[in-house]
């Protein structure tokens, strides 16, 4: 299925104000690390320091976000390792057009034949090649087949993801939830998008990075403040604490991912940093 082309502060473990994401490119992005169970039919596959979901079913599988170029092969191979054919991957789905978590779109869909699907808002980024918000070098451009909508699931299977638009960090930032089983028990989850303010974000004035950005913000707070998750992920492994996390499963504690505080938590911090950025600009609070 295939489209027409589309037109052209701070806490170490949440959020840094920064120049750009290739300026703030840590060692951890691109470091290996060993693919672990997050639930009984889902898995992280990705770096140290970028996040990749693997959600499987007996019909094929939905793969979260292929990060940079140069983690596609050991996003493959953890793929293989865990018993998975990469072939069995139908959709891909992504959080944002960031290079980081979309660079190597291009590759991991050659390498499936998968399915791609991306916000209406971020597709045009996606099928240019190009970062939203700042001059990069960018990425190999891929073809997006389907527009997710906002509350739209996305369905392989038993593998089953509905997109919750939460825009600022991009005008198309797409969280995810749905219901993943864990020890046999179904658990709610949320996996958030980037609420991360980059200091090159203008949020208020004529020159705004793009009109409505700081609203943006606050709203998709809000969203995803009226949200249960026993299972809190994100597009970086240090946000949800994967580390640790994966250890405890590694040692035999299947629900180690649980965890019901952790969104919370999370945006309990990213509301501070959000204000932090929009007094900073002349803004109010979000209230």
């Amino acid at each position: 299925m295939h489209r027409r082309a589309l037109p052209v502060v701070v806490l170490p473990a949440f959020v840094a104000l920064l120049s750009s994401p290739a300026a703030a490119q840590s060692p951890s992005w691109t470091e290996p690390f060993d693919p672990v169970r997050i639930a009984d039919d889902v898995y992280y596959v990705g770096s140290a320091g970028l996040s990749s979901f693997l959600f499987t079913s007996s019909d094929g599988h939905i793969l979260v976000d292929p990060t940079v170029d140069e983690n596609v092969p050991g996003i493959l191979e953890s793929v293989r390792s865990l018993g998975f054919d990469p072939a069995d991957i139908r959709v891909v789905l992504v959080t944002h057009a960031h290079w980081d978590h979309v660079g190597g779109l291009a590759s991991l869909l050659a390498a499936t034949g998968a399915e791609l699907r991306v916000s209406e808002a971020d597709a045009p980024f996606v099928e240019a090649g190009t970062d939203f918000g700042f001059a990069s070098d960018g990425y190999a451009a891929a073809t997006v087949d389907a527009l997710v909508a906002d509350g739209e699931t996305v369905r392989v299977g038993d593998a089953a993801l509905t997109a919750v638009l939460t825009p600022g960090h991009t005008p198309g930032c797409t969280s995810w939830r749905g219901t993943m089983r864990v020890a046999g028990v179904e658990r709610p989850f949320v996996l958030v998008c980037s609420l991360s303010v980059l200091d090159l974000y203008d949020l208020a004035g004529d020159d705004a990075t793009y009109a409505g950005q700081a609203d943006d913000f606050c709203r998709s707070l809000t969203r995803l403040e009226a949200l249960e998750a026993d299972v809190f992920l994100s597009n970086h492994g240090g946000f949800f604490g994967l580390a640790g996390k994966a250890e405890r499963v590694r040692a035999g504690e299947a629900e180690a991912f649980v965890d019901p505080e952790g969104l919370p938590a999370f945006l309990v911090n990213a509301r501070r940093a959000i204000d932090e950025a929009r007094v900073g600009q002349g803004l109010a609070a979000c209230g």
